[in-house]
């Protein structure tokens, strides 16, 4: 979902997403299953989804989402 925001500081609009959970777990895998060919200014991106991913599953869950689908 993409929403525009105004900000005070300068008052320019910003637009922001919001990614549903569906989403994150796709990306989640894909930055995964690609991360040797992904540009390094989305390191910071996949690092970010990844461990939201992780907090959000417990251990098993995790290998079993990561190894199955590498």
């Amino acid at each position: 979902m993409i929403e525009e925001i105004e900000t005070e500081e300068n008052e320019q609009t910003k637009e922001v997403y919001e990614f549903s959970e569906e989403e994150l777990d796709s990306l989640a895998l894909f930055f995964r299953q690609n991360m040797d060919s992904l540009p390094e200014n989305l390191d910071n991106f996949a690092k970010f989804v990844e461990y939201y991913i992780y907090g959000k599953m417990s251990i098993g869950e995790a290998e079993v989402f990561f190894n199955n689908n590498n």
